[in-house]
């Protein structure tokens, strides 16, 4: 399963963006249209740089919190029935580097105390959110629409602020998802 993120001008990823109509998902025939994204630049994270990949057909909320008495931003989906979320960690501390990410149950806090996965490209805690009763917005309340990704490649093409993506999701209900997203992303500096 792949998803590419970037410019990609190769034949074969041509083949791979060819996945039903442009900035559309599929989930068991019901198809899904989105047309927002956001990247939220995490920074470093122990040995690899974090990028979040967020995209909907909703809105994007800041909401500014203090933990202690420091404030950090949090951004939430609304409105939507369908979103992604892409948790992504490059190898290096200096910037997020293009390359193939494969997917790892372990927390954030386990890849950053793990020095033999310094050189890894890794891709954690991400979800998908559609809206499968038809009632205009992703029920997160019950988990009924809200899924875990557990296998995946994905491989990211770095070109900022504009991203190219393909995938073929599988999630933990067994099922799978495909699509494609390509678009503008507003991009969030390190808090």
């Amino acid at each position: 399963m792949l998803v590419c993120l970037g410019s990609c001008d190769s034949a074969q990823n041509d083949d791979e963006f060819s996945i039903g109509q442009s900035n559309t998902l599929s989930y068991q025939g019901k198809s899904f249209s989105y047309d927002k994204g956001l990247v939220l630049n995490r920074g470093t994270s122990g040995n690899h740089y974090n990028i979040d990949f967020k995209i909907t057909d909703g809105v994007f909320t800041a909401v500014d919190i203090y933990i202690g008495f420091i404030p950090y931003t949090y951004w939430y989906f609304g409105g939507e029935t369908v979103r992604l979320d892409l948790e992504l960690y490059a190898p290096g501390r200096a910037r997020f580097s293009p390359g193939s990410f494969t997917y790892t149950p372990l927390s954030e806090d386990d890849i950053g105390d793990a020095p033999n996965l310094a050189g890894e490209f890794l891709f954690l805690d991400s979800e998908i959110g559609l809206d499968l009763n038809g009632d205009g917005e992703v029920d997160t309340d019950t988990g009924s629409e809200l899924f875990d990704i557990t296998d995946v490649t994905i491989t990211v093409d770095e070109v900022f602020p504009n991203f190219k993506i393909g995938f073929d999701l599988e999630l933990e209900n067994g099922q799978s998802v495909s699509g494609n997203y390509e678009a503008e992303f507003t991009v969030w500096p390190i808090d």
